[in-house]
């Protein structure tokens, strides 16, 4: 019986005959493998549980062989070889049916033109006031001062802002400014800078799905530049935030994001009108406080975005 569920790796990732790692952390529903990569840097594979949402550079277990996994200590040494994970003390080998999936990319349907679409741009704006607007920038019981909040949140403004000017000097800049600050696992701007880049990559994708766009403002998503642009994350942002995060800040600048984003970003540009509320509560979900902070990253995005629109 196979225990892999469902693999989401790139295609490279076992280029190699024989690629050697460690258990780096463990969680309730995860546990991360930091594999040492022969030419040269690393890649964090995240081993998760049925019913988790998929995540990038993750691969699906059954229950039982997650539980065996969870006894091993962290730093015990993992092979990985045609595809099958050899763990210390454990005698069975994680083998399965390998489909190497350019994983969770955001693919927005085409439109027709560009006198539709968008009902739930406004509408996901309200829903975040009303009911999700917890985070570590605006929470009462942040461990951050009021002023350090602030100031983090302008600088957030200020790369949502120079993105939309084109203005690279300035986003790497702000990128190194921000990037590790916060609290968590995955610092608080480092979840708000994917919220962010999630936003800006559906807006360009869905102004590119629209057919006849005559709307100026809406051409100007078009235009919107290819994170990927900027210099590689894994280089720019080295030792600069957890191992953890780094992982997700690179899968961002490539265009992959876990399923629970995807689903609220392919939600809010739909040009059908829906109830966003559940796609916000499972983004909300996220870690301790990860999924507030996206959100809190996705909000500013999207006002910055909305300013562009005449509705």
């Amino acid at each position: 019986m196979s225990q892999i569920m469902e693999a989401r790796l790139t295609e490279d990732f076992n280029a190699s005959a024989e690629i050697y790692g460690v258990i780096h952390s463990k969680f309730r529903t995860a546990l991360n493998i930091l594999f040492r990569m022969p030419g040269g840097g690393t890649r964090l594979i995240t081993v998760i549980t049925s019913g988790t949402k998929g995540i990038p550079d993750s691969i699906t277990v059954t229950e039982k062989y997650f539980a065996q996994l969870m006894f091993l200590p962290i730093g015990s040494k993992v092979l990985c070889k045609n595809y099958e994970f050899y763990f210390d003390s454990i005698f069975e080998v994680l083998k399965g049916n390998i489909q190497c999936l350019r994983q969770s990319t955001i693919v927005i349907n085409n439109m027709s033109n560009d006198s539709v679409g968008l009902p739930n741009l406004t509408s996901y704006l309200i829903e975040l006031k009303n009911h999700f607007t917890e985070s570590y920038f605006n929470d009462k019981d942040s461990v951050l001062s009021s002023e350090q909040r602030m100031r983090m949140v302008e600088d957030l403004q200020c790369f949502s802002k120079a993105w939309l000017e084109k203005d690279y000097t300035k986003m790497e800049s702000i990128l190194l400014k921000l990037t590790g600050r916060g609290i968590g696992l995955t610092p608080s701007c480092d979840d708000a800078l994917i919220g962010i880049i999630a936003v800006y990559t559906g807006a360009r994708l869905y102004a590119k799905s629209t057919a006849g766009i005559t709307n100026q403002n809406l051409k100007a998503w078009i235009e919107l530049i290819d994170i990927g642009s900027l210099t590689p994350f894994n280089r720019l942002l080295f030792n600069r935030t957890t191992d953890v995060s780094l992982k997700y800040l690179c899968c961002s600048q490539e265009e992959r994001f876990s399923d629970v984003i995807i689903e609220l970003v392919k939600a809010v540009f739909s040009d059908k009108e829906e109830d966003l509320r559940p796609y916000i509560y499972a983004v909300s979900l996220v870690g301790e406080s990860s999924g507030r902070d996206m959100l809190f990253g996705m909000e500013i995005a999207y006002r910055e975005l909305s300013k562009l629109l005449l509705f």
